[in-house]
């Protein structure tokens, strides 16, 4: 998900939230954002008393223990590197500096935090260390992500006009606190995209900056919630809250997925008539209303990929754009829930709703495992028989009944695994197959 941030590989867990259960799978998502890997920018080139000041403050940001120290040691840098007038690149490289060491303060602070829950008697007092443990990771997504709103400014790719306009109004949504706020600045900053004429990679920053954006609102938002979850003293004042929050999820994901689908479209390099097509049906897929509709424009986009002859990149990007449309289509269908969930008073009634949400989660898990195949194959450097043989096996184990048939599966996995001697980042990709499957 971007689910604070992150998306998972594509599988959704329905139990958000578990402490022990909170490693980040590999996305299918995540190779329609990050454009700025190939943008890092040169070490610094001032003396190395400079470079050893900045070295003992990263430190210090690493190991801060509250928001406010932090900020006072932000201040600090800011300080040093105006004393050395470092150039912009320079300045992008402390702001990286600085967002990683950021995460590692928050990452500290987590870490003491989970000792705490793991060593805490009774349910409720676990309830509100995981509660503080959330606002802890809300709040780090929120704080890394101004970084990156920050970082805009330095990539010198638009005069400094316009780059001062858009990064006023990225900060400006970062602070909106209501949708229709967040959906007017929205409207506002890809006019100005336009009315400056920003194409290519260029406007793919923008772009992404604008995500960066929203996930400061919704993040901010989300760890405020939390902290009202943290203190929280009745049962049900708790379920609203966490309705509220996963309402909060929904609209944050679905936000930044319409804004994925003009990144994905930037980025194809298919005819304009055939890449209209596909928008049209990723589209009309984002907006299918149940699993029936889903399964039918699916095979819809995939007839066109193969009457089109995709190559492996533009592959990806199509299975990414589904995926992405999918999960907008099956968070649509369960929005209503949640609303309902929000503002249900009965016990016997929030049973009977979250039951509803856990059926709607499971199919939806199996439902998305073909896409999770499919990506495999088009990421995977194994040549296509290979790829076809883990396919199979794959296809194998969802379909197979009982524990031993699945165990027999797991064997043949294992014996593919080590005949052809897998190992590092192609086993890693494999894994994050196995594990989306399960």
């Amino acid at each position: 998900m971007y689910v604070n941030g992150n998306y998972q590989f594509l599988s959704i867990d329905g139990n958000s939230g578990d402490v022990n259960n909170s490693q980040k799978k590999e996305s299918i998502k995540d190779d329609t954002t990050t454009i700025f890997k190939d943008m890092k920018p040169k070490k610094n080139e001032n003396d190395d008393n400079s470079t050893n000041q900045l070295n003992d403050l990263y430190t210090k940001l690493s190991n801060a223990a509250s928001e406010e120290e932090s900020e006072a040691i932000r201040a600090e840098i800011k300080s040093t590197l105006d004393e050395y007038n470092y150039d912009d690149d320079e300045i992008l490289e402390s702001l990286f500096a600085q967002s990683e060491s950021i995460r590692q303060s928050y990452t500290n602070n987590i870490e003491k935090l989970k000792k705490d829950f793991n060593s805490a008697v009774g349910s409720d007092a676990k309830e509100t260390i995981q509660a503080q443990i959330q606002e802890l990771e809300a709040r780090m997504q929120q704080k890394t992500n101004e970084i990156e709103i920050e970082k805009f400014n330095y990539y010198n790719i638009l005069p400094d006009d316009k780059t001062e306009v858009l990064s006023n109004l990225y900060k400006e949504i970062s602070k909106a606190t209501t949708d229709s706020d967040r959906d007017r600045l929205q409207d506002e900053i890809k006019n100005k995209i336009n009315e400056y004429g920003i194409t290519g990679k260029s406007k793919a920053i923008c772009l992404e900056t604008l995500q960066y954006g929203l996930n400061v609102s919704y993040s901010s938002n989300e760890a405020n919630l939390y902290r009202e979850l943290s203190c929280a003293d009745s049962d049900e004042a708790k379920e609203m809250l966490k309705s509220a929050i996963k309402s909060n999820e929904n609209k944050r994901i679905m936000s930044l997925y319409d804004i994925d689908f003009e990144i994905i479209n930037a980025k194809s390099t298919l005819p304009d008539n055939k890449k209209n097509e596909l928008s049209n049906k990723y589209y009309e897929l984002s907006n299918a209303k149940n699993e029936e509709e889903r399964q039918a424009i699916r095979a819809e986009i995939n007839y066109l990929q193969n009457k089109f002859g995709l190559n492996k990149d533009e592959s990806l990007l199509c299975i990414q754009a589904q995926a992405i449309a999918t999960d907008t289509s099956f968070r649509n269908e369960l929005s209503s829930l949640y609303e309902d969930l929000s503002n249900c008073n009965s016990a016997q009634a929030r049973e009977r709703i979250n039951a509803e949400i856990k059926a709607k989660y499971d199919n939806y898990n199996n439902e998305t495992k073909d896409l999770n195949i499919q990506y495999y194959q088009n990421k995977t450097t194994l040549t296509s028989k290979k790829s076809g043989e883990i396919a199979d096996l794959c296809r194998d184990y969802i379909q197979a009944n009982g524990k031993g048939a699945k165990l027999a599966i797991n064997a043949k996995i294992r014996e593919f695994i080590a005949s052809n001697n897998i190992s590092g980042e192609e086993l890693t990709l494999l894994n994050n197959l196995l594990q989306s499957i399960r």
